[in-house]
C-alpha cells in the first residue's frame, strides 16, 4: 500500500507521558530522562505507522515550569525552547523506528486572541505534579505555519509537531 493519500493518525503525547514516573522534578530537562521517556512511546508510534501517516504532538507542562523557575524569560520563549527540545527528541526515536520513513520535526506559532477571557483566569498547570502553578491557556484561532504542516502530511512523512510559541492577535506579549 502507498502511503501517500492513506489514513493520518494524530497522537497527542501529554507532558506527562515525556518525563519518567520516577524522575518527575528533576527529569523534566534531563537529557538522558528525556531520551528514555519517549523512546517508550517512539516504540508504540512506530507500529502505528506501517501504513498510515503520523502526526504527533505533544505536552510539555513540566519541562516549561522547570525553565520557568529558572526566571528571567517570557513564557513564550520557554514554550518554543521546550518544543524545539522535546521536537527533536521525538523526531530522531521515530527515524530510528521508522528509517524508511521521512521524519520532520516542526515547530509552530499559535494565533489566539488578545482578549480571550483565558488571560484572564489562568487554568493550564505547569511544572512538576510537585510545584504547579497556572497560566493562561487561549483558544487557538489558527496555526501560523498549517500550509507547510499540510505540505509534510501530503508527502506521507511522520510529522512531529511541536506548538511554540503563542502569538496574540494585537501584539500582546505572553
Amino acid at each position: 500500500m502507498s502511503i501517500a493519500g492513506s489514513e493520518i493518525v494524530v497522537c497527542a503525547l501529554g507532558g506527562n507521558a515525556l518525563v519518567l514516573p520516577n524522575r518527575a522534578r528533576s527529569g523534566a530537562l534531563d537529557p538522558s530522562a528525556q531520551r528514555e521517556a519517549v523512546l517508550r512511546a517512539a516504540a508504540a508510534l512506530a507500529r502505528l505507522t506501517r501504513d498510515r501517516r503520523l502526526v504527533v504532538t505533544h505536552g510539555s507542562g513540566q519541562q516549561v515550569g522547570a525553565l520557568a523557575d529558572e526566571g528571567g524569560r517570557p513564557l513564550a520563549v520557554l514554550d518554543a525552547e521546550v518544543a524545539g527540545m522535546v521536537g527533536a527528541v521525538i523526531a530522531e526515536k521515530l527515524a530510528n523506528r521508522c528509517p524508511d520513513r521521512e521524519v520532520v520535526a516542526v515547530l509552530t506559532h499559535v494565533v489566539v486572541a488578545q482578549d480571550d477571557p483565558a488571560f484572564a483566569v489562568p487554568t493550564k498547570p505547569i511544572g512538576s505534579r510537585h510545584d504547579r502553578r497556572l497560566v493562561a491557556s487561549p483558544e487557538p484561532q489558527a496555526i501560523v505555519e498549517l500550509h507547510a504542516l499540510r505540505l509534510r502530511v501530503d508527502a506521507a512523512a511522520l510529522l512531529e509537531h511541536s506548538r511554540g510559541t503563542t502569538v496574540a492577535a494585537g501584539a500582546r506579549q505572553l
